[in-house]
């Protein structure tokens, strides 16, 4: 299993990094500053620019929202670009990962977040360090209505005509510290900077201390079980289908135990949930040992997050099919609670630029 650094025993470790944690909060504060007082220019873009960010390290929902927002978009207005960082990928400088018609690279190549994101929306994805050149890259490409910039509200060097930031409000304030003592990846007081926010695991739906000092439109997002899919991406029903079912389940993910609450709360117990590191590039060898302990604890199943079968998908599935065992993957959908209102400014915005 990860080591989680929110662990009690780790407190004393955290609390020993605070005053690094305050440099570090504090370069970046300079470096926002830089950006605010005009010294550092932002490129801005013939078409509307949305970013999609958070302000924790870690997994928060960005790629589903992004998807959620590509969806709803690309409904509307027709060709919808996004462009990501690609975090874990094995190229380096601005790719394509799809041209809006084909997947252009693999999920090494491109990184998995970027590849699902390509898999789902059918859009123009493009990745690069600078989000600039990854938007030159989509530009060669295709005019598009909106470019949607995934995880990129630190990314200052791209202006864009709105900032969407997710919040969880039920963050310790230990955690909300920037890293390495807290989780943030700068002071939490620049949730001011974005232009909506996002609650994410508020159970209560009830505004959050932390925008009190600068109130914002916000909405809420809930994560909700969808239906599950084979390897090749296309529907086999849904997570009910898996009752009475010995199943077992595996993810690569920041938050694991996430994984198996969704699974629990649908009424689901895996026989087995074994945890792999965060973006991490699956081998063969990780596959056959998923088959082996499946196999041992008489799994015809084996279940993992949409996230973990874009990788999965292109290893060698051969040896699943000669021990009878399907391998499912579980769909997340998305609700926006005034999702009406929220759609509501994005066309005007959309709308204006056109």
């Amino acid at each position: 299993m990860p080591v989680d650094p929110r662990s009690v025993y780790w407190l004393p470790v955290r609390l020993l990094l605070l005053p690094v944690s305050l440099l570090y909060g504090v370069v970046l504060q300079v470096r926002n500053g830089l950006y605010d007082w005009g010294w550092f220019k932002a490129r801005r873009y013939p078409v509307p620019v949305i970013s999609v960010g958070n302000l924790s390290a870690g997994g928060s929902g960005k790629t589903p929202l992004t998807i959620f927002l590509a969806q709803q978009l690309a409904a509307r207005y027709g060709r919808v670009a996004v462009v990501s960082r690609g975090y874990g990928r094995s190229t380096r400088g601005p790719q394509l990962v799809s041209d809006g018609e084909r997947i252009l690279l693999s999920a090494d190549q491109a990184g998995d977040e970027p590849l699902l994101i390509a898999r789902k929306t059918g859009a123009v994805v493009a990745v690069a360090e600078q989000r600039n050149r990854g938007i030159e890259r989509v530009l060669q490409t295709c005019r598009p209505a909106v470019i949607l910039l995934d995880d990129a509200f630190q990314h200052r060097q791209t202006a864009r005509d709105l900032d969407i930031l997710l919040v969880n409000p039920a963050q310790r304030w230990l955690d909300r510290l920037p890293l390495p003592s807290g989780f943030y990846r700068e002071f939490a007081a620049n949730i001011c900077r974005a232009d909506v926010v996002i609650l994410t695991k508020n159970k209560t739906r009830s505004e959050p201390g932390l925008l009190r000092r600068c109130p914002r439109p916000w909405f809420q997002a809930e994560f909700h079980p969808g239906e599950l899919t084979r390897a090749d991406f296309k529907t086999t029903g849904p997570l009910t289908s898996l009752k009475e079912r010995p199943f077992g389940a595996f993810c690569g993910i920041a938050h694991p135990e996430s994984f198996g609450r969704t699974l629990k709360q649908a009424g689901l117990q895996p026989v087995f949930l074994r945890a792999f590191p965060d973006h991490v590039r699956y081998t063969q060898a990780d596959l056959k040992a998923l088959i082996r302990q499946a196999v041992r604890q008489n799994c015809r199943h084996l279940v993992c997050t949409e996230k973990d079968l874009v990788k999965i998908a292109e290893l060698d599935l051969s040896e699943l099919n000669q021990n009878k065992i399907e391998l499912w993957a579980l769909t997340q959908r998305v609700e926006i609670i005034g999702w009406q209102k929220l759609q509501k400014k994005l066309q005007q915005l959309i709308d204006k630029s056109g």
